[in-house]
């Protein structure tokens, strides 16, 4: 026998959840459906404060933007009137054994789960990757334990989950079995690839199949977890005795050759952990109720790898420091060359020797232009008219954007978004941005910059005499094309709202959900 409710979806939200098939209960489904339909006229229904549960490696700033932004994301929904609480996985303490604690009430709680046995891909002790990536997929029963229970202190309406390190996907699967909708928000590769960057010794983008991994070869400086648990130990203890360096740099003596130890142990040579690490990593984004792209690139480059997925939701996250830029004037010295700009190329998957080719070849040429390297602790090889600066702060991008004409973003890897470029956009400086970089979504090419493929310098070169040529039309600040695509922080913060309350109602959150499948059965 079938109960219909009246089919208004204005007036009462979700009334395709009530169908009920159950004769004996009809009365107590009434009585369940009556309660609903006062909670919704009293305006409760799909309006109602959620409760959402983040999950993140953890709040310090060790991670760059991305960090503070899943930080101002978290404080920005708590100020929106939903309650909010963060779980933090990556902790360590000199105590042995797995433990969890909430350190925090207010403006959001955050709890810290320690000594896990899973740590980041990038950290301050140097090298990427993981020798055992097991642990990745397959959780120890102590930080099984110890995650769950915060998850039932919570009962969350909705879990976002912000990094998997530290997360093993198969207490992902365990979270869903309790009926709590998740939603994946992918700031990198971790998922797919160790390493986070699916990009190749050879300084390929990685698009081998699971039976052809080159994993371990990647992850070939990765340290076991007991080294890197206590090299973190003796950095907390080094940072103690800032005053007297002596002890201080016995301290990073006694570190270092515990790096050079476990550097000596054998490295496995076999992919096949690997192997079911990417097939499980598949298996668990196929599961979940949202995966979360912060480009279309990114998008399209997991499902090249996965296949079709139509839990995709494509996002661009927004930089909470989006909210107070503005364009700068053009501030010109006595050289009148074109300036480009280039922020933080250091590493081969950025692009550094793509850079490097395309200078070079322009500096056979009589073009006038300057180049000037922003961020690299090294300086490159010497090269016409191209300056290194070393490392800046935040504060000094305001006075870098004021003297480039434009910012070139020579990424190789398939850079997931690329937060430099849309600051640059923000402040008004075209970009030059390779196809392959996230921030291509935002660049009309010919109006706010121009998108070239990194597949050779002289594509580079090619994109680069476009902006050199007297007829360019892209010039800073023109009709504020760059600014004018990108969201505010306050809009992105409401989006992604949405975004987690459309997945919590997709799950059937309703008022008296637990009543109602136990009626339905």
């Amino acid at each position: 026998m079938f109960l219909t409710p009246f089919r208004n979806r204005h007036a009462y939200p979700y009334w395709e959840n009530f169908v009920y098939e159950n004769a004996a209960n009809e009365m107590r489904t009434i009585g369940i459906f009556y309660e609903f339909l006062l909670e919704c006229r009293k305006g409760k229904g799909c309006q109602s404060k959620m409760k959402i549960l983040f999950i993140t490696a953890g709040i310090v700033p060790v991670r760059g933007v991305s960090n503070s932004y899943q930080e101002a994301l978290m404080e920005a929904i708590a100020a929106r009137g939903h309650e909010v609480a963060c779980l933090c996985t990556v902790g360590v303490k000199l105590r042995p054994g797995v433990s969890w604690v909430c350190e925090q009430q207010q403006p959001y709680r955050r709890y810290t789960v320690f000594n896990g046995g899973v740590y980041p891909a990038f950290y301050a002790q140097g090298g990427v990757g993981t020798r055992k990536p097991l642990r990745d997929v397959y959780s120890h029963p102590a930080l099984r334990r110890a995650i769950l229970e915060v998850v039932r202190r919570e009962q969350p309406g909705v879990i976002s989950i912000q990094s998997l390190f530290g997360l093993p996907f198969d207490l992902v699967d365990q979270i869903r079995m309790k009926g709590i909708p998740v939603v994946f928000t992918a700031h990198d590769y971790f998922a797919l690839c160790p390493t986070a960057h699916l990009f190749l010794p050879e300084e390929q983008p990685c698009r081998l199949p699971e039976t052809e991994l080159v994993c371990h070869k990647c992850c070939a400086d990765s340290p076991s977890y007991r080294p890197f648990w206590l090299s973190y130990q003796l950095d907390q203890l080094a940072a103690r005795f800032e005053s007297r360096p002596v002890v201080r740099s016995t301290i990073w003596r006694i570190r270092n050759a515990l790096k050079r130890v476990d550097g000596l142990m054998p490295r496995s040579k076999h992919s096949r952990a690997y192997s079911e690490r990417r097939r499980k990593a598949i298996k668990f984004l196929k599961q979940v109720d949202v995966l979360h792209c912060i480009s279309e690139r990114q998008a399209g480059v997991i499902q090249e790898i996965c296949g079709p997925l139509g839990n995709i939701h494509v996002l661009p996250l927004v930089p909470p420091t989006i909210e107070k830029l503005t364009p700068v004037p053009r501030l010109r010295n006595e050289n009148r060359s074109v300036s480009f700009l280039a922020l933080n190329v250091n590493g081969p998957y950025k692009g550094c020797k793509l850079l490097e080719k395309a200078f070079k070849t322009l500096a056979s040429t009589e073009a006038k232009y300057e180049l000037h390297i922003y961020g690299n602790s090294v300086p490159g090889p010497e090269i016409r008219s191209v300056f290194y600066h070393g490392r800046y702060k935040s504060s000094d991008l305001d006075r870098i954007a004021a003297h480039a004409d434009f910012c070139i973003v020579p990424s190789v890897w398939d850079e997931t978004l690329g937060f430099v470029g849309l600051e640059m956009l923000a402040r008004g400086v075209p970009l030059i941005a390779s196809a392959r970089a996230g921030v291509s979504d935002f660049i009309r090419d010919g109006q706010n910059g121009f998108v070239f493929d990194p597949a050779s310098s002289e594509l580079l070169c090619a994109a680069i005499q476009k902006a050199l040529d007297q007829s360019c039309v892209v010039q800073r600040n023109s009709l504020l094309a760059g600014y004018s695509s990108l969201t505010t922080f306050s809009d992105h913060v409401n989006e992604m709202t949405n975004l987690l309350g459309k997945a919590a109602s997709a799950h059937d959150k309703l008022p008296g959900r637990g009543v109602l499948q136990q009626v339905c059965k």
